[in-house]
């Protein structure tokens, strides 16, 4: 076999075909997939033979080099198909498909076997280069299949897998390849008006998805000389998709709301959509731009719909969208919405004084000269605007600071809301109580009222209170007395905060130290706090050394306004100790005042002297 021969029994794609069957079922091929198309021809002629028994069916599996190289393009129907009998010697020739590319298949009713009889699928451009130095551009190529009915099982995963060998007979005929040229360049240019591939041997698998729609199929065809052709013919189908908001919410009475429906084809295969169902009021279809449309791949349309409630209450309707989408063929879009009552304002007024909305606000007891601020807060509950006049202005203790206050004269729309502050300052003792006037346009309130109660209480200040454990005790005075030489006397001083405040205490005798024969024993009070009501106590000691009277004073620094120091007298006198039964200190008679025994027996004596004595 020359080259000439070789060419063409090898690269021809218009085949010698047979004229187009009636279709029972035509299975679009989707002309929007860009796999679809022949991929891949392998060349007997030009490329090594075949590697024996890698696929039994065709004798053996092609090398993985090709001399003919396709780019891929995708199926589609081809508007001006080349007349029969131009170059192909009179045999029939292809006829264009009647409803763009399609293989004839009928799926039995439980999917459990197929039967093809026939197809034709359309290539509208086709690209080649043969052995790196041709290059080929063609239009209106195709496949037609044997019309001849062929049937085949379909296992559980939807496969089925159609091996037709009618050798000699042609099971697959291509377009003349010297009518589909558009351009050629390169030295086997001369060579392609005799190229010819006739098929007598194919394999189509086909894999349906779960749904039994769509599916995608495998096509490799050989021919006489041993050269493949290996092409995709996917199935697509149209898909609906519908989006929008079709609930309306409310709307008020007599009023009218629109809603955008949009309807698109999100599947691979031409949509086409029926008329669409009106609805019933208070709904409408406004505008309609899909009805009896079709829609490519991706593309949509759109619908308006309107609400238009004529009284209060909820409604709903429904509309029907009817399309060639085999697994919806109708869609339905539900609609509702709520016809409510013209919009009113509605003021409502809160505090920040438990409980908010009692409408009252107690400042409590708050101290002379002591300030207390409460924010009012007016919020818009209605549905329309709120129209607020001017808050009314308490008297003295009470006031309103004019920067607080964002809601005199101000409109707040629904659910806006404004502040003011209300201050309390009182500046004496007392109770008070007022009142603060909030008009607005609320057509149930028009004048909100917020009562002001506070009460106002001295300043808190430290009382200091000294007192001693010799009667009386709160003189500032402690007299000692007598004490015996080398002896000791000890009395309690006590210091109490009877005030309101803290009474901090300085240093006890701080700045004028007891000296002797005084001394403090012990003290809790230098540098102490006291607390309202709290205490603390000081020992004053005197201890002579020498006989004599004795006079020294105790200074108790603090913080109380009205007696910064307290001072506290203290006296005492030393005696000479007893020596033989006589005192150093002679009293009546001579006899010691240190000694009761003494004067006790004294006593009874004059006692008895005076009972013994006659009566004049």
């Amino acid at each position: 076999m020359n080259v000439r021969q070789l060419l063409q029994s090898v690269a021809a794609l218009v085949m010698i075909g047979v004229t187009a069957p009636a279709w029972a079922a035509q299975e679009k091929v989707n002309s929007n997939d860009p796999l679809n198309g022949i991929l891949d021809i392998y060349s007997a002629t030009f490329d090594p033979p075949l590697n024996p028994g890698g696929d039994p069916f065709f004798g053996g599996t092609p090398p993985a080099s090709r001399a003919i190289l396709v780019v891929p393009t995708p199926t589609g129907v081809l508007e001006n198909w080349v007349p029969c009998g131009l170059g192909n010697g009179g045999a029939p020739c292809l006829e264009p498909p009647q409803a763009g590319s399609f293989l004839d298949l009928t799926l039995s009713n439980n999917n459990s076997t197929l039967t093809i009889a026939g197809g034709t699928v359309a290539f509208p451009t086709l690209t080649l280069n043969i052995s790196g130095t041709t290059d080929i551009i063609a239009s209106n190529a195709g496949i037609v299949f044997d019309a001849a009915p062929q049937v085949t099982t379909v296992d559980a995963n939807g496969v089925a897998v159609f091996e037709v060998d009618l050798t000699p007979a042609t099971a697959v005929d291509f377009s003349t390849f010297s009518e589909i040229i558009d351009s050629c360049t390169g030295g086997l240019c001369g060579l392609v008006n005799i190229l010819t591939l006739d098929m007598i041997r194919y394999r189509l698998t086909i894999d349906y998805d779960p749904d039994f729609v769509t599916f995608t199929a495998d096509f490799i065809g050989q021919t006489a000389n041993n050269s493949m052709v290996f092409a995709t013919l996917n199935k697509g189908a149209p898909q609906i998709s519908v989006t929008g908001l079709v609930s309306f919410g409310s709307v008020t009475e007599s009023n009218s709301s629109t809603q955008d429906v949009t309807v698109s084809n999100a599947g691979t295969e031409t949509l086409s959509i029926a008329t669409i169902t009106a609805l019933t009021t208070p709904f409408s279809i406004l505008a309609d731009n899909c009805s009896g449309q079709t829609l490519a791949p991706a593309a949509s349309c759109l619908l308006t719909v309107e609400f238009s409630p004529p009284t209060v209450g909820p409604f709903s309707s429904s509309f029907d969208i009817s399309s060639d989408d085999p697994l919806s063929p109708t869609a339905t879009v539900s609609v509702s919405g709520t016809g409510v009552a013209l919009p009113v304002p509605d003021i409502t007024v809160t505090d920040s004084v438990p409980d908010i909305r009692d409408l009252l606000i107690p400042f409590g007891t708050l101290t002379e000269a002591a300030t207390s601020d409460q924010t009012v807060t007016v919020t818009n509950d209605g549905t329309a605007d709120l129209i607020l006049g001017n808050v009314t202005l308490p008297t003295s203790p009470f006031s309103i600071p004019m920067a607080t206050d964002t809601c005199s004269g101000q409109t707040l729309a629904s659910s806006a809301s404004c502040t003011f502050i209300v201050r309390f300052a009182p500046v004496i003792s007392g109770s008070f109580s007022d009142s603060v006037d909030i008009p607005s346009n609320d057509p149930d309130e028009l004048v909100v009222t917020v009562n002001l109660t506070g009460t106002g209480v001295p300043v808190p200040t430290p009382d200091i209170t000294v007192t001693d454990s010799v009667p009386p005790g709160d003189d500032l005075r402690i007299p000692f007395n007598n004490v015996t030489l080398s002896t000791a006397a000890d009395q309690l001083i006590t210091v109490t905060n009877d005030g309101t405040a803290d009474l901090v205490i300085g240093t006890v005798a701080g700045a004028n130290p007891l000296a002797a024969p005084f001394s403090i024993l012990n003290e809790t009070c230098s540098d102490a706090t006291l607390t309202p009501s709290q205490s603390c106590t000081i020992t004053a000691r005197l201890r002579p050394a020498s006989t004599g009277s004795f006079n020294d004073s105790l200074d108790i620094p603090s913080n109380d306004p009205d007696e910064p120091s307290v001072t506290v007298d203290l006296s005492g006198r030393g005696l000479e100790p007893i020596d033989d039964g006589e005192s150093v200190d002679q009293g009546f008679f001579g006899i010691s005042s240190a000694d009761p025994g003494t004067l006790l027996a004294l006593l009874l004596l004059v006692i008895g002297v005076a009972a013994r004595r006659p009566r004049r």
